[in-house]
C-alpha cells in the first residue's frame, strides 16, 4: 500500500517537475509571468519545440510559413468570393428576364428567328434546329444548346439568350393563346423554355418585348406566302390505342388559280366563306353558331382536297386535316381534336363515307344483270368498321361545346351513303359538285400547264391551242387529275399535247369500259 503511494507521489513530482521546466521555458528572462505578451509566448514555445526533436525542428522551420501563407490565401479568396456573390446580386438585380414557355408557339418562333439570322453561333454548344418546310435545299441552321447563353444585339440593346429544359412540362398539354386559340400538344416533351434578358436599371423588360414582337410581326410576314397544315395520325410507338400526334408542316400558299373548276362555282364558294369569316358578331347578335360547313362530293381527282389548300392560303388561314378512317380513331380522340382547333381555320375531313358512318338502314343493290336491270335482291349496308359513331361525329362538328369560327370541308366520293342527319344544313351549308372535268375546265388546265411557254408560243396561239384541246378531251368523262397527268407528261410541248389528246382520251375511255382503275362516279345529294 505505501508502495503505491510512493509511485503516486513519484508520478505527481515528475508532473509537477515538467509542467515547471515548462512554465520556466515558457517565461523565459521575464521575472513576472503577468508581464509575458502572447507574442513572446509564442516565440518561447516555439524554442522548446524546436529543441525537444530535430523533426520537430526541421517541421517548423519548413511547414509553418506555407501555414501561414495559406491562411493569409484564404482571407485573400474569402474577399473575392464576397466581391462575387455582390456581383452576382448586382447582377441579378438590373437583369429584367421574360420567359417563353416551350409550349407556347412564339417559343418555335423565335428558336427560328434565332437559328435564321445566326445569333448565337459562337457558342460553344449548339443544337440543329428543326425545319419544318419540308424544303431539303435549306441550309443548315444551329441555336444554342440548352443551358448555354448568347448575346445578341437588338435595336442597340445586348439581350440575352438562353434555353432551359423544364422537366415538370408533360406532353399531352393544352395551350391557349390569343392568337392560336386552343393546341394540342402531344406525344413529345416540350421544348425547353426560352429566357430572354437584358440589362436596366429600372427593370424594364420593355426591350425583350419588342424583340418578340418583332419576331411575331416576321413571322406572321413569313407565313402569308406560306399555308400551315396539320394532320393527326396515329402515334406509332403506341398502336392503335388511340393516341394522336399533330403534325404541322409549312408549305408554299397555293393560288387559287392553280385549281382548275368552272370559275362561276370557284367564285361563290370564295364568296360564301369571305362573308362567313367576316361575319362573327352577326353570328353573335343573333345567337346563332358561327359556323360554316360545305360537303365537297365527286369523283376522285376532281381537286376536293386541292381546293381546301388553296382556299387556306387564300385567306391566311390554318389547314386542319382528319381523317376518320385512320386506325385507332375513336369518339373522344375525334371530339380531342375538334377541341384543340385554332380560332380561324378549315378543317378537312377527309372521305368522309370511307369511315363507315352511313345510314343505318341503306337498301343497296345485290347484284346487277349485264342489261342493268336490278334483281330485286337487297343487302344491307356493311357494319361500321371504324370506332367513331354518327353521334360522336356529329357532336364534334356541333355539339353543345363545339368550336366556333372554322370552316368544315367534308370531302366524299359517295354521297348517297351519308346519313341525312350528318348533311343537314347548320352542318353542311353548301353541297359542291366537284365533277368530270368540263371544256372550261379541260382549257384551264391547259393554259395553267403551258403558261410558261408563253415566250416560245405567241399568246393568241397558246389560247387557240387550248380551245383545241378542250374540244378533244370528251366532257364530263375524265377527272381534271387524268388531264392534268396527261398536260404534264407532255410540258415541254403543248403542240405535241394538242395532237395526242384525241388518242389518249380514247384510250382512258376504253379502259374504264373494261373495267380498268380509272376514276368512275355516280350519285348526287
Amino acid at each position: 500500500m505505501s508502495s503505491n503511494r510512493n509511485i503516486g507521489r513519484l508520478g505527481l513530482s515528475g508532473l509537477s517537475g515538467m509542467f515547471t521546466t515548462l512554465a520556466a521555458g515558457l517565461r523565459g528572462d521575464a521575472s513576472d509571468a503577468l508581464l509575458l505578451t502572447p507574442d513572446q509566448v509564442c516565440r518561447q514555445t516555439l524554442a522548446i519545440l524546436r529543441s525537444a526533436s530535430p523533426l520537430l525542428e526541421w517541421s517548423i522551420r519548413n511547414c509553418l510559413p506555407i501555414v501561414l501563407l495559406g491562411v493569409g490565401l484564404s482571407q485573400y479568396v474569402n474577399g473575392l468570393l464576397q466581391l462575387r456573390c455582390l456581383g452576382k446580386q448586382v447582377y441579378s438585380n438590373f437583369l429584367s428576364s421574360v420567359t417563353v414557355a416551350g409550349l407556347s408557339p412564339l417559343n418555335k418562333e423565335a428558336c427560328s428567328y434565332i437559328a435564321k439570322h445566326g445569333i448565337g453561333q459562337d457558342s460553344r454548344s449548339l443544337t440543329l434546329s428543326e425545319n419544318d418546310s419540308e424544303n431539303s435545299d435549306l441550309p443548315l441552321a444551329f441555336i444554342p444548346a440548352v443551358s448555354s447563353a448568347s448575346w445578341f444585339k437588338f435595336n442597340g440593346v445586348w439581350l440575352k439568350f438562353s434555353r432551359n429544359r423544364n422537366d415538370d412540362e408533360k406532353p399531352e398539354k393544352m395551350v391557349n393563346s390569343r392568337k392560336y386559340g386552343t393546341r394540342m400538344v402531344g406525344g413529345e416533351k416540350a421544348d425547353p423554355d426560352i429566357i430572354l434578358s437584358c440589362f436596366s436599371f429600372t427593370g424594364s423588360v420593355k426591350p425583350i418585348k419588342d424583340f418578340l414582337e418583332h419576331v411575331q410581326a416576321a413571322t406572321e410576314a413569313e407565313n402569308a406566302l406560306m399555308i400551315s397544315i396539320t394532320r393527326w395520325s396515329a402515334d406509332s410507338r403506341l398502336g392503335a390505342r388511340g393516341e394522336f400526334d399533330p403534325i404541322t408542316v409549312h408549305r408554299p400558299a397555293r393560288n387559287l388559280d392553280s385549281v382548275s373548276m368552272e370559275a362561276a362555282k370557284k367564285a361563290s364558294m370564295v364568296t360564301d366563306m369571305t362573308t362567313y369569316l367576316a361575319s362573327q358578331k352577326w353570328y353573335a347578335d343573333r345567337g346563332i353558331p358561327w359556323r360554316r360547313g360545305y360537303c365537297l362530293y365527286g369523283p376522285p381527282g376532281t381537286g376536293k382536297t386541292s381546293i381546301a389548300c388553296a382556299l387556306a392560303g387564300h385567306f391566311g388561314i390554318a389547314l386542319i386535316i382528319i381523317s376518320l378512317s385512320t386506325p385507332g380513331m375513336s369518339d373522344a380522340s375525334l371530339q380531342m381534336m375538334f377541341d384543340a382547333l385554332p380560332t380561324r381555320c378549315i378543317v378537312l375531313l377527309e372521305d368522309i363515307d370511307s369511315a363507315g358512318i352511313k345510314r343505318e338502314r341503306v337498301a343497296e343493290p345485290a347484284d346487277d344483270d349485264q342489261a342493268g336491270r336490278h334483281y330485286g335482291v337487297y343487302r344491307q349496308s356493311p357494319p361500321n368498321p371504324a370506332n367513331v359513331t354518327l353521334s360522336g361525329l356529329l357532336n364534334a362538328i356541333d355539339g353543345v361545346g363545339a368550336h366556333e369560327g372554322r370552316i368544315l370541308l367534308a370531302t366524299t366520293n359517295s354521297p348517297d351513303s351519308l346519313d341525312p342527319a350528318l348533311v343537314r344544313p347548320g352542318r353542311i351549308d353548301m353541297k359542291i359538285l366537284f365533277a368530270y372535268a368540263s371544256a372550261e375546265v379541260s382549257e384551264s388546265l391547259f393554259l395553267h400547264i403551258f403558261q410558261d411557254t408563253e415566250g416560245r408560243t405567241p399568246h393568241h396561239g397558246l389560247a387557240a391551242l387550248a380551245n383545241k384541246f378542250s374540244a378533244l378531251i370528251p366532257e364530263d368523262q375524265l377527272s381534271p387529275a387524268e388531264v392534268q397527268n396527261f398536260l404534264l407528261a407532255h410540258r415541254n410541248d403543248p403542240e405535241e399535247a394538242v395532237e395526242g389528246a384525241a388518242a389518249w382520251a380514247e384510250s382512258m375511255l376504253e379502259t374504264r369500259r373494261q373495267g380498268g382503275n380509272v376514276a368512275s362516279f355516280n350519285g348526287q345529294i
